[in-house]
């Protein structure tokens, strides 16, 4: 159920991010949100779930959470990375024109809502993302960083020299800084649970997809480790 729910939630909802103009959409966001956390709710079967256990949720799941996240907040960078991957790949190749020849044609329609979008998203996210990336590559680049030249040359797994932005690396900050508020809460439980979740193989049984029986978790046995997990549950122990 938790793994039908968060495709349900997740899958469909990132199609319509990538493929809306986000100042258009962005007021019914807050309630899809709201129902979410609900649904949540009432899987955990939590009366009331403490706003901290509900942050964790929307952490991925190699960071302790459970892979949820709000569509309001990604909103800005699922759209940016649709622009991206326009802008890189499928526009060049269908319209076979530049990305700069693509951004003067926004330019020329600048009093649509789409266009002004675009603006905010090259200005806000994919600018900076650009930048961050020619600094990872000069780093990567640097004298101390340069290969063996006696050793045998490794071929690239990739055709493409110049990678274009993704919406996981859009977002690789706003999960660090959830991540962050978390671990700086104070609370040396909430510390640990956080610390043990991203040990090797610890959210194995969240990933894993019952293709067969032995994959296979009943609610009974899922939810309390879930709850484990979250650290809304009491663990009896022998």
């Amino acid at each position: 159920e938790l793994i039908l729910l968060r495709y349900i939630f997740l899958s469909k909802v990132v199609y319509l991010l990538r493929n809306s103009v986000p100042t258009t959409i962005a007021p019914a966001l807050e309630a899809f949100d709201d129902e979410m956390r609900s649904v949540i709710e009432e899987w955990l079967e939590l009366d009331d779930m403490p706003d901290r256990v509900y942050q964790q949720t929307l952490l991925p799941l190699s960071n302790g959470g459970l892979g949820f996240y709000r569509s309001g907040e990604v909103l800005w960078s699922a759209f940016a990375a649709s622009v991206e991957a326009f802008q890189a790949d499928l526009g060049t190749k269908y319209f076979e024109q530049t990305r700069s020849a693509l951004l003067r044609r926004l330019e020329a329609n600048a009093g649509e809502q789409y266009a002004v979008d675009v603006g905010r998203a090259e200005r806000d996210l994919l600018g900076p993302a650009r930048a961050e990336m020619e600094q990872r590559e000069h780093a990567r680049l640097s004298s101390a960083s340069l290969p063996d030249v006696m050793a045998a040359p490794r071929r690239s797994s990739s055709n493409s020299s110049t990678p274009y932005i993704t919406q996981s690396l859009l977002t690789e900050k706003l999960h660090k800084a959830r991540f962050d508020r978390l671990m700086e809460s104070g609370d040396p439980h909430v510390c640990a649970r956080l610390f043990m979740a991203d040990a090797a193989g610890a959210g194995a049984f969240l990933r894993a997809i019952p293709s067969e029986r032995g994959l296979e978790l009943s609610n009974s046995v899922m939810k309390p480790a879930v709850r484990a997990r979250l650290g809304c549950s009491e663990i009896e122990h022998p």
